[in-house]
């Protein structure tokens, strides 16, 4: 099964995933605030190293929205409980798409969670389209490194999950 990873870009868990995804070959994309905003600076250069688009919409819950929409399921990668998270699950819940919180980032975790990822998804997509969200770096300091040593395992064992076509 094909996927094809999106993100939001911030630093942390939406760059890890799609630093991940392009590593492992998979096709990337995603919505960025207007002004191609992270807290890094403006990352318009995202555009053509991941395929990104700039949101036409001022703010942050307007950039998770598209990517949530456009998702066929959305990750939670790391703690919970921030305002990006309760962001970006009321989005899900609203537009009725799938919210899967992964709060063990453990490596010898990722083939468990795929599996529970992989159940989740009875329809089928070619290719799946992964909305990858999380903690902001600066908000939690090693999310990056984290989020990349689970997904390097996880995304790999997602695509080759018999229950995804």
């Amino acid at each position: 099964m094909n996927l094809r990873v999106i993100s939001g870009g911030q630093e942390g868990v939406d760059a890890s995933a799609l630093r991940v995804a392009k590593r492992l070959g998979l096709e990337t994309g995603g919505t960025m605030p207007l002004g191609w905003l992270t807290e890094a600076g403006p990352r318009p250069e995202y555009a053509d190293l991941y395929g990104m688009v700039e949101c036409q919409e001022p703010g942050y819950p307007a950039r998770t929205k598209a990517n949530a929409k456009s998702g066929h399921v959305t990750l939670w990668l790391g703690p919970t409980g921030s305002t990006g998270y309760r962001c970006t699950r009321d989005a899900c819940k609203r537009l009725g798409k799938p919210f899967i919180e992964i709060t063990d980032l453990s490596p010898e975790s990722a083939f468990a969670a795929a599996t529970i990822v992989a159940g989740r998804l009875l329809f089928q997509h070619d290719p799946v389209i992964v909305n990858a969200a999380g903690s902001r770096a600066s908000k939690a300091p090693g999310i990056s490194e984290q989020a990349e040593a689970f997904l390097i395992k996880f995304l790999p064992a997602l695509a080759s999950s018999r229950l995804l076509g």
